[in-house]
């Protein structure tokens, strides 16, 4: 069986993800395709495609998406994000993009899953954003110690939050950052979440707001 370790990243953001409408949805660098199988669980309706420019990962992604149970409502690309090109808007669009800015990744593997430069966050965005219907919902995942480049980013490309939530770890420090942007001006509300508990455990909340899909998705 063709699976992915379920990455806490992945499963914040699925979980967090909200949208009024939802008609499409697209996972943008879908990896294995954990967050899309999340967005096709909680949103009944939504036609959800994953796109995925890494081979090796696309294939992995196409096999989960298949063998799930919502494979009728699913597609998989094989295609780099900056040029997918589709003749429809995304009502939510969820993104976990490769967050570690360096120029000196240990392996070409990881440079995939795990880097992106700074010239390459700014095009990612924008064509996540441009394919954003009116009054969609775009939701990503970035490191707290990369947020002021990132929200530098989101007020450049004309991205607005209308939510943030800090992600904090066992000693209440913030280690990362979900927004929600939308394409209209709006307040934005900002919370914070407890991701482990004293113990360095996953916190009660955690397991409460993530327990509908660890028994759904695919398992290392």
């Amino acid at each position: 069986m063709h699976s992915h370790k379920l990455g806490t990243d992945a499963m914040l953001l699925g979980a967090f993800c909200q949208t009024e409408i939802g008609l499409r949805g697209l996972d943008a660098g879908a990896g294995s395709g954990v967050l899309g199988l999340m967005m096709a669980q909680k949103f009944p309706s939504m036609q959800v495609d994953c796109v995925e420019a890494d081979p090796q990962a696309h294939e992995e992604c196409a096999y989960n998406l298949v063998h799930s149970p919502f494979s009728a409502r699913m597609n998989a690309f094989c295609e780099d994000i900056n040029s997918f090109k589709k003749p429809y808007a995304y009502d939510l669009i969820v993104s976990n993009p490769p967050y570690y800015f360096s120029n000196n990744p240990s392996t070409t593997k990881n440079k995939l899953q795990k880097h992106m430069d700074m010239e390459s966050v700014e095009p990612w965005l924008a064509a996540c954003f441009s394919m954003l219907s009116p009054n969609g919902s775009f939701w990503i995942i970035y490191p707290e110690n990369e947020s002021k480049r990132f929200e530098g980013l989101f007020h450049t490309l004309n991205l607005f939050p209308s939510e943030s939530i800090g992600i904090l770890n066992q000693h209440g420090a913030c280690i990362r950052k979900i927004a929600h942007l939308r394409k209209q001006s709006n307040t934005c509300d900002h919370t914070t979440f407890t991701l482990r508990d004293s113990n360095g455990d996953y916190s009660e909340a955690y397991k409460s707001l993530t327990h509908a899909f660890h028994h759904s998705l695919p398992k290392r």
